[in-house]
């Protein structure tokens, strides 16, 4: 059954990668088509479908300070052109008990995989213990995400530039459909 599950998900990837690019309306331009395109390549990697909600606990896994505010300012903006309050995001470097939404950890492509997948790891139990979901966010390929046995979600969105993590935002931030293709 998982065999055959794997081959759907490949047929489906497959498909996705060969359809071709939608016609872009002359008064939506280029920054319309990138929004669109970024929005189609964010793909579920591994989970189940969780309700991301209001308040939003935002954590970030990267390397270097600047990354992380980056990120976490991206994804946000994101979630405000879906038209949700981003006002109830903040950026965490734990989960708290005080929330009941999932936490979202955001995980740039690490320089040692190992310290990265440790520290995912404890955020998704931390978030666990708490009675919480976790969705990971993995900036990067689909096939190199980090293991995240504790995440109740994970998803790739292929890299941690804006427009990526603003469409990652927007995918979270237009209602219950986390854990869907977009």
């Amino acid at each position: 059954e998982r065999v055959h599950e794997a081959a759907q998900r490949r047929r489906v990837r497959a498909e996705m990668a060969g359809a071709p690019a939608p016609m872009v309306d002359a008064e939506l331009g280029d920054d319309a088509w990138l929004d669109e395109m970024a929005e189609r390549t964010i793909a579920v990697v591994r989970g189940r479908s969780v309700r991301v909600a209001q308040p939003m606990e935002v954590a970030v896994v990267s390397s270097r300070a600047d990354q992380a505010a980056a990120a976490a300012a991206s994804l946000t903006s994101g979630i405000a052109d879906a038209g949700e309050d981003a006002s109830g995001v903040r950026r965490v470097t734990s989960p708290t008990a005080d929330v009941r939404a999932p936490l979202i950890v955001i995980v740039h492509p690490p320089t040692g995989i190992s310290t990265s997948e440790q520290q995912v790891a404890a955020l998704c139990d931390e978030a666990r213990r708490l009675g919480r979901d976790s969705v990971v966010v993995w900036c990067g390929h689909p096939a190199t995400s980090p293991a995240a046995s504790g995440a109740s979600l994970t998803i790739a969105c292929w890299s941690p530039s804006t427009p990526m993590l603003r469409a990652t935002g927007r995918w979270h931030g237009g209602g219950p459909r986390a854990g869907s293709a977009p």
